[in-house]
């Protein structure tokens, strides 16, 4: 019941109908209780455990039988039911997977979009901080940098040689860690598994990012002179 796993509660109806003899006499004080016979029961518990189910905000279902076909008939009802809710439900994750599918097909064409036009009106400054910025939204070391509310531009990773270099620059120390479980937090902690990671996502970046440079015949020194 704690788990609200569906419960088929199926009472003999005999026994469900001296449940409430039982109830209508147990708070009167002129009879004695203990002293009425119950030709269905072997105990007077079983009022009890009735009693609990009833009481039960979910599974509080008595369902009262005469014979073995009365307990088929509900039971295939139930199960009727319950099938019919899993597929709706799955008919329903199906439409919700389908939906997140065309977003994402969406999202793919405005890029696509946004790049074909950038292409043919955009300026040769536009287009190579386009690609800076490109490169370094796809890092791990920019999105953590991002987390820790640090906004870095692309002069300030050229401008650094190590990551924690340039956490330092833009004024958070970090305080890479062993013991820690988690990977980084906004202050600075960060654990030494993600530290390393960024380090050296942080030199692949600092190594992509002169090439675009050169793509657009821009040599390093002059750009950081901007």
């Amino acid at each position: 019941m704690k788990s609200k796993i569906p419960i088929f509660a199926l009472v003999d109806s005999s026994v469900h109908s001296e449940y409430f003899v039982y109830q209508r006499n147990k708070a009167n004080p002129k009879i004695n209780g203990g002293k009425i016979i119950y030709p269905s029961v072997d105990s007077i518990k079983i009022f009890d455990f009735i009693e609990e189910v009833r009481r039960n905000s979910v599974n509080n279902a008595l369902i009262p039988f005469g014979d073995f076909s009365d307990i088929e008939v509900y039971l295939r009802q139930q199960w009727a039911g319950m099938m019919l809710s899993f597929l709706t439900r799955q008919n329903e994750d199906r439409r919700v997977a389908d939906t997140l599918s065309v977003l994402t097909q969406m999202s793919d064409r405005v890029e696509f979009l946004s790049t074909q036009i950038l292409k043919s009106i955009g300026t040769k400054e536009v287009k190579l901080m386009t690609e800076l910025y490109d490169v370094m939204v796809g890092s791990e070391c920019f999105r953590d940098l991002t987390f820790m509310k640090l906004k870095a531009i692309p002069k300030h990773i050229l401008q650094n040689d190590a990551f924690k270099d340039c956490a330092v620059s833009l004024g958070n120390e970090l305080k890479p860690e062993k013991g820690l479980d988690f990977g980084l937090s906004a202050d600075g902690d960060i654990a030494y598994s993600t530290f390393e990671r960024d380090s050296k996502d942080y030199l692949n970046l600092r190594e992509e990012m002169p090439k675009i440079l050169s793509k657009y015949n821009i040599p390093l020194e002059d750009f950081l002179k901007r």
